[in-house]
């Protein structure tokens, strides 16, 4: 069975804390098929000399993730989410992280006295 004594040995968030959350909980789970979608996605859409962080690599990365089969490639869950869900979840979350951000940030940011 799992090592993990209680709950709170688990980590403070995901991506960090005990291995074993990765491998018996359901979230550990989704969470490293997803790391492992987007490294892929990373790897495929930038070169040596470009970044996630650069834009023209950040766009194409987005609209990779926001195709259908990207997500039949990997085929993440298989019988219970179909890649057109996955890819229209995607794009919505994405519009949903924008707006957000817009909304909540030093977007457009002006100074004034």
């Amino acid at each position: 069975g799992p090592l993990i004594a209680t709950r709170a040995k688990l980590g403070a968030y995901i991506g960090n804390g005990n291995r074993n959350f990765f491998q018996y909980s359901a979230l550990g789970h989704v969470y490293l098929l997803l790391r492992t979608l987007i490294a892929d996605v990373i790897a495929k859409t930038c070169t040596q000399d470009t970044t996630p962080d650069d834009d023209s690599c950040n766009v194409a990365i987005l609209q990779q993730l926001s195709h259908r089969e990207t997500y039949e490639k990997f085929k993440l869950f298989p019988g219970e989410i179909s890649a057109a869900k996955l890819a229209a979840t995607a794009c919505s979350t994405l519009e949903k992280f924008k707006r957000d951000y817009k909304a909540c940030s030093f977007y457009n940011l002006t100074e004034w006295r």
